[in-house]
């Protein structure tokens, strides 16, 4: 199946949204807890993992929390602005639910959805397993990091957000640029200290 294009009036966050789209038309709940994940690269940039509490339209599936998962994207203020595709856990989508959402999930034992959680809790468990990076410090990514402008490199001095200055020896090894690195996170990298 495909994606649903719709205008979205600003004013309303995300979840709200998606909340109002999704448990309007699927037959009620609401949504306890969510988070979103952005997805370079891709047509539908970014990810909104929910933990939806099924409402009455669902039968005996009332109260059940499942996990609700949407690719959107969401730009300018034209009559189509908002695209979205939305799952549930069965289907086993993309697996980088935080955990605040897993905790909500009320217990289940549908094979997919017990894979999509375990994967999910792998996913987060690697990535709490990475070193805490703060502003100031270096970090050396284990393959170095190619640019659309042509240039490589592995080494970097960790700015806000996303962003990195590189370190080069053609720069007598002095931070310069502005990198920014999507999903850093998700590389092997090593940490050196602020001093």
């Amino acid at each position: 199946m495909g994606a649903t294009s719709l205008h979205r009036e600003p004013g309303k966050t995300t979840h709200e949204f998606l909340e109002e789209l999704i448990c309007g038309h699927k037959g009620g709940g609401r949504f306890l807890a969510s988070g979103i994940r952005n997805n370079p690269g891709y047509d539908l940039a970014s990810t909104l993992y929910a933990a939806w509490e099924l409402g009455p339209a669902h039968g005996d599936d009332e109260g059940k929390v499942t996990a609700l998962v949407s690719d959107f994207h969401y730009g300018g203020s034209g009559e189509w602005n908002f695209t979205y595709k939305a799952w549930t856990e069965s289907s086993l989508p993309d697996h980088e639910a935080p955990a605040r959402v897993l905790a909500l999930l009320t217990p289940t034992e549908n094979e997919n959805e017990l894979e999509w959680r375990r994967r999910c809790r792998e996913y987060n468990d690697a990535r709490a397993a990475k070193p805490r990076v703060f502003v100031g410090d270096t970090v050396v990514f284990a393959q170095p990091i190619k640019f659309t402008s042509g240039d490589e490199y592995a080494t970097f001095v960790k700015q806000k957000g996303d962003y990195f200055k590189a370190v080069s020896s053609r720069f007598d090894g002095e931070p310069f640029g502005n990198y920014r690195i999507r999903r850093w996170r998700e590389r092997d990298f090593t940490v050196r200290k602020a001093a």
